[in-house]
Formats: C-alpha cells, structure tokens, sequence
C-alpha cells in the first residue's frame, strides 16, 4: 500500500506540549487529531507548531502574532491545528491522489474510511512506492505512420492511449509518462516511428 498506518494521533483538548512530544519521539510530522469516537477532526503538524511557537528559555512562548504570552501548557490543540484535512478513501487511485494534492497544494492526505483516519499518504510515501516500480516500467514503440500525415504526434499518441488500454485490462497501471521521440524515417521508407 502507498499509505503509511497511522499509529499514533492527537485529541482536540490535549496540551500542544504533548502533541509536540509525540511528534518529537515518534519522529513524525503529523498527527490527524480525533476526537473520543475516533472521528476525524483535524490535523497538527510541526509547521503548525513552528508557526505557534517562539523560542525562548522559560516556559511561556509568544503564540500567535497578536496575542499576549501564553503558557504552553495552557494551549490546546484545537487552537493550532488545521481544521481542514483532505481525505480520500482506502480505493482511491494513486494517479488521483497525486493529481489532488497538486491541485489543492497540500503535502499529505488522509485516508479516511467512515470519518475514521486509517492512514496517511505523504510524497515520500508516493515515491517510496514508484521508485522500486521503476523496473517494471514499459516502453512502447509507435511504429508505421505515414510522415504525410500533418500531425503524426497526435496520432502517436491516439495509438498509445488505446494501446494503454488494452494492457489495464491485464495489469495494473500505477502511472503513465508519455514522452515522444521521432525517429527519422529510413531511406526508401514513407513510415515513421516513435518511441513513447
């Protein structure tokens, strides 16, 4: 699976100070915050503590600009976490995952089954599982297209796409990079090839 198991998480009244523990010894970024019927609520993230936070010696921070200094102590989650989480379900499609969080600009999703998180895709998450992938990577060769055509590259193209799939129907397909190479025709020949 592409999701990472999410293991450990924050509530809405806890103490950012222990939300920042758990962040600091379980050595994760994030934390969905849920509430006691393990719905989902929100998420905190480091960011969102850095961003809350002001180094200083004694035990008191800033906070957030504007406010007066508080003890952290006295800060709950609820107060500095994002109440907006992305989500998707335990089916969804990588290809739609990642084309959902480029679209909404986001760093991590959750999966989410029945409003209970049950996991976490992260981009180190997505490369952690195409990368091994790699070696199973296809090529496919467009060969026999007339060069009298005006746009041999849109045809190239049709070609791959329907080619595409026909193999879905056989295996699984994680991602598709489509990059066409023209190879110049051979002598005596009308044909073109492309490498895709």
């Amino acid at each position: 699976d592409v999701m990472r198991p999410i293991k450990y998480t924050s509530k809405p009244q806890e103490s950012v100070v222990d939300a920042r523990k758990k962040l600091i010894s379980h050595k994760v970024n994030r934390l969905p915050v849920i509430d006691d019927s393990g719905k989902l609520k929100g998420i905190i993230s480091t960011i969102d503590l850095l961003d809350y936070i002001m180094p200083a010696e004694s035990g008191s921070r800033g906070g957030r600009k504007g406010e007066a200094s508080v003890k952290l102590g006295d800060v709950k989650v609820n107060s500095v976490m994002q109440n907006k989480v992305y989500t998707v379900k335990p089916d969804e499609r990588l290809n739609n995952i990642i084309s959902y969080m480029k679209d909404n600009s986001v760093s991590s999703v959750i999966v989410a089954e029945s409003g209970n998180p049950v996991g976490i895709i992260t981009p180190k998450c997505i490369l952690s599982f195409i990368v091994p992938l790699a070696q199973n990577f296809t090529e496919l060769v467009v060969t026999g297209l007339s060069n009298t055509y005006i746009d041999k590259k849109y045809i190239a193209e049709a070609a791959s796409r329907k080619a595409i799939s026909r193999m879905e129907k056989l295996t699984e397909i994680i991602s598709v990079i489509m990059d066409f190479k023209e190879h110049k025709k051979q002598e005596g020949s009308e044909k073109a090839k492309y490498e895709v």
